[in-house]
């Protein structure tokens, strides 16, 4: 699993949403909870969803944040969501 710290993480404003992105290896990875957060979509039925189809490499990332706390974000290339939304 891959670990970014929190200062690492880009904020998009989308409607009344923040979405967080992450660039990991020169790629942009997306929060799938973010995402469907400000469609909005059912996150579980999504990430079944996507988790189903052989182009839907759902990621996990786990962000360390300053106070120490971990936790566990589900992300997808941005590149994917034409794909997934589509």
């Amino acid at each position: 699993m891959i670990q970014v710290s929190e200062s690492k993480l880009i904020h998009v404003d989308v409607r009344d949403v923040t979405i967080e992105c992450v660039r990991v290896d020169g790629e942009v990875l997306v929060s799938v909870r973010r995402v469907c957060e400000a469609i909005p979509l059912d996150v579980s039925a999504q990430l079944k969803k996507l988790r189903e189809k052989s182009w839907g490499n759902v990621r996990p990332i786990e962000v360390l944040s300053r106070d120490g706390k971990r936790r566990e974000m589900a992300m997808i290339s941005a590149d994917l969501l034409p794909l997934w939304l589509g």
